[in-house]
């Protein structure tokens, strides 16, 4: 494939990390960010295909907090039920 020159102005420290995550790697930092934006490219081509509502619940989850680990949700759907309808 052919390939051209990109100039990007990043801070040191994302130099730095470049550099290092390269070398243990063994990849070229070029060959890192094109795979990089190969990945995110093709995230968005996926999410594009979905309807507009499943997109839009889509960012709602992810927008969401974390579950809890141990998490139960037919216990807290109980306790929430039980507070709106006490016996």
């Amino acid at each position: 494939m052919k390939t051209s020159k990109l100039t990007l102005s990043v801070p040191q420290p994302v130099v730095a990390d470049a550099r290092r995550l390269s070398k243990a790697r063994g990849e070229s930092i070029s060959a890192m960010f094109a795979r990089f934006v190969e990945a995110v490219s093709r995230d968005l081509r996926s999410e594009a295909a979905y309807p507009p509502k499943t997109r839009g619940a889509m960012q709602l989850a992810m927008d969401a907090a974390p579950v809890p680990a141990g998490f139960d949700w037919r216990t807290a759907r109980d306790e929430r039920l039980a507070e709106c309808y006490p016996s």
